[in-house]
């Protein structure tokens, strides 16, 4: 594997190479091949001159993601389990009712989630829109939890980094077609302020939206779906001064809904009637010469498995959140199924992530630098879950959950109206 920073080859000792089991390109029904993977090979310029192992570096490395995924695997333990943490939360406590978006700042240990007012029917709290800070560092002067709520912050479904250590992006989009991107300086009195909105009429943003991630250029990325038309992946950027935007048709997308960044490298996940996951190359680092190229597709489109044969292929009963590592391998949650699959960086099917404890009807997640990953949930009673990504010496039985049922509901509802709901943006 090419070490991204400096254009050298890295030799891999003996002692780090795994091999992990992926499908086959020609057929998914034929036996599984042993794929060698070099892990944890990618090291900033500062970590080369001085030798250092670690991956915990400080220094800036834009919109690449601080996760590493395959990090505590071994020859003996070449397989990833997500273990239970210690770490609890209870969302009645904070005022967790529907959560769709979280991320990690690193320099400042905090977790950041958005949270939107309960839309089902029933008696369950309403809820109110706004973002969670949850401080995990050791300062004891400092607030566990924080919420941000402002008049900018309505129905907050996304959130990435936008600056390490300072800022935070926050994607608005309700259902009256008036999509927002809003800033949060979380390091001047967690102020917001404007970044683009449905106002910008030059930016044609007046659609529903879902997902936000950094590109490689420093930009913001969502999509959006026009009436009529195909959805379409947005760039905006600020870096003149004021707004601009780049538009690209997904041509196979249908409700694209959760998107993960990392270097040139985006992920989107797709809740239609077809269940799809988009492999993107993106390169907007110049950008009027931005690079766009689909590079692969997974779809559910003419295939019959069970719910019990998709917890071993790369197929998915409902996808949703997912997320990029260092090293370009995927992880995507399967909300409907209860588990999470790994991929390779060409986005090949890896195997099933173990669990040691029942995985909840997931909306999204993110891993930190630490292993430590942040669960969200939408239909139990606890919204929020914390687990630690690690090792294990063979793929675990799946543990089967009883998790779905929505939380403050009378009546389930139906697949027609959970599709419009995602429609109107939510």
């Amino acid at each position: 594997m090419e070490n991204r920073l400096e254009r050298k080859s890295v030799k891999a000792d003996e002692s780090d190479v795994i091999f992990l089991s992926s499908d086959s390109d020609s057929s998914d029904d034929m036996p599984q091949k042993r794929q060698k993977i070099v892990f944890d090979t990618r090291k900033s310029v500062k970590q080369e001159e001085l030798g250092s192992e670690g991956d915990d570096e400080d220094d800036e490395l834009g919109n690449v993601s601080r996760a590493n995924f395959l990090k505590k695997l071994t020859k003996d333990e070449p397989y990833l389990k997500l273990r239970a943490s210690q770490l609890k939360c209870t969302s009645s406590k904070v005022g967790l009712t529907y959560p769709l978006g979280v991320t990690y700042d690193s320099p400042t240990e905090t977790w950041f989630v958005t949270n939107i007012p309960h839309h089902l029917e029933g008696d369950g709290v309403p809820g109110e829109s706004k973002v969670l800070k949850i401080y995990t560092g050791s300062d004891r002067r400092r607030s566990k939890y924080t919420d941000i709520e402002d008049s900018l912050l309505d129905n907050p479904s996304a959130i990435t980094i936008y600056k390490d250590g300072s800022m935070v992006a926050v994607l608005c989009s309700d259902v009256y077609n008036r999509p927002s991107i809003r800033l949060i300086n979380f390091r001047r009195d967690d102020r917001v302020s404007n970044f683009c909105s449905w106002k910008y009429t030059e930016l044609d943003f007046n659609y529903p939206a879902r997902g936000l991630a950094r590109s490689k250029g420093g930009n913001l990325i969502t999509t959006d779906r026009p009436a009529q038309q195909h959805p379409r992946l947005r760039i905006f950027s600020k870096k003149s001064g004021t707004a601009e935007q780049l538009t690209f048709q997904l041509k196979n997308a249908d409700i694209p809904c959760f998107i993960a960044a990392s270097d040139d490298t985006v992920v989107i996940t797709d809740l239609g009637a077809v269940q799809t996951v988009m492999l993107i190359r993106l390169d907007d680092s110049d950008w009027k010469r931005t690079k766009y190229e689909m590079l692969r597709i997974i779809s559910t489109a003419g295939v019959s498995c069970s719910a019990e044969e998709m917890l071993n292929n790369k197929y998915f009963l409902y996808v949703s959140g997912a997320q990029i590592d260092r090293n370009k391998n995927i992880l995507i949650a399967d909300a409907k199924n209860h588990h999470f699959k790994l991929f390779s960086p060409g986005m090949k099917f890896v195997s099933r992530v173990s669990t040691d404890f029942p995985v909840p009807y997931v909306s999204s997640f993110h891993v930190n630098q630490h292993g430590e990953c942040l669960i969200l949930s939408t239909r139990e009673t606890s919204k929020v879950h914390f687990a630690k990504l690690t090792s294990t010496n063979r793929l675990e039985r799946h543990i089967k959950s009883g998790c779905g049922k929505r939380v403050g509901a009378k009546t389930l509802l139906s697949s027609s109206r959970r599709r419009q709901t995602y429609k109107n943006g939510i």
